[in-house]
């Protein structure tokens, strides 16, 4: 079972990059008079960054509900870049509720991963019956399952 039963601070994160992004662009298109230039592809590019974040995110969201539970990695790799991309605006725009969002989304991804880690290992090495996503009801002698080692517990 997941930390934090998180999947939906993917989706959350997501769609709060991407409308984000896609305001961005609306008002940097409607507030720009001189044209197409070197400073408009400058402010589009933060939108854009907004937007493909959101979407790798989405597409984190879609791995973990089908069970493929490296898309919290793809979270906490966005996620990484979107808190070192808030601290590089910081001077100009500070996005506090971004970077919120960002250090919460990293930190429930990092501990699902570790979680779901350190359950893999257990199964790998026969310490648990019940640690993967294994159909259980197929495990026939029971009496050999242990309860699983965090590893923490090896420090």
């Amino acid at each position: 079972m997941p930390v934090l039963h998180s999947h939906t601070s993917l989706l959350i994160a997501a769609l709060w990059y991407g409308i984000n992004g896609i305001l961005h662009d609306i008002f940097v298109i409607r507030q720009h008079k001189t044209g197409y230039d070197k400073n408009l592809m400058r402010l589009l590019m933060d939108g854009h960054v907004l937007l493909l974040s959101g979407a790798l995110l989405l597409l984190g969201w879609r791995m973990i509900n089908q069970s493929i539970l490296w898309g919290y990695g793809v979270g906490a790799i966005v996620s990484f870049g979107m808190i070192i991309y808030c601290v590089m605006i910081w001077p100009f725009l500070k996005s506090i509720v971004t970077l919120f969002i960002s250090i919460i989304l990293f930190t429930i991804c990092m501990a699902n991963l570790f979680f779901l880690t350190t359950m893999y290992t257990n199964s790998i090495r026969g310490n648990s019956c019940n640690s993967w996503p294994i159909n259980s009801s197929l495990i026939q002698d029971k009496s050999k399952c242990r309860q699983p080692q965090s590893w923490l517990s090896k420090l």
